[in-house]
């Protein structure tokens, strides 16, 4: 349905759409507003030029006013104008900060599955695993 509905956008409003980025804000707003919920995902925003960062994310958030559905997540180095544009509009969450136990849990459960589907005995399956078992703690919470 939506595919159809941007087939007719465009062609009706070719000139619009390819030119004034109004016309295609109000277009993904008006397809999110249709959609299931959605999740827009920005890796890297303080690679983008500055000016472009600033645009981007402005408009970004006014599509997530606009649309109940949506979630937005950017993924940044704290760049000064990022933090300032997002300071009452987003939670921080840093990923160094007290993850251990989730890198825990997530080799634990990798080695278990690679384990339970080995020829290992349980002698070296256990010798394996006391080995495996220094990775999370020398991560140092990272990745």
């Amino acid at each position: 349905d939506l595919q159809q509905i941007l087939c007719q956008e465009v062609q009706s409003n070719h000139r619009g759409l390819s030119s004034n980025t109004a016309c295609l804000q109000s277009l993904l707003i008006k397809m999110l507003q249709m959609s299931d919920p959605t999740y827009i995902i920005v890796d890297g925003a303080d690679e983008i030029d500055e000016l472009e960062r600033s645009f981007l994310l402005k408009t970004l958030l006014e599509v997530v006013k606009e649309c109940n559905e949506v979630r937005l997540l950017i993924s940044s180095r704290g760049e000064d104008n990022i933090v300032k544009l997002m300071r009452n509009r987003a939670s921080r969450i840093h990923p160094q900060t007290n993850n251990f136990p989730d890198i825990e849990g997530f080799v634990s459960g990798r080695v278990n599955d690679w384990l339970d589907q080995s020829v290992f005995d349980e002698y070296v399956a256990g010798g394996i695993r006391k080995l495996l078992t220094s990775l999370a703690p020398n991560s140092q919470g990272k990745c």
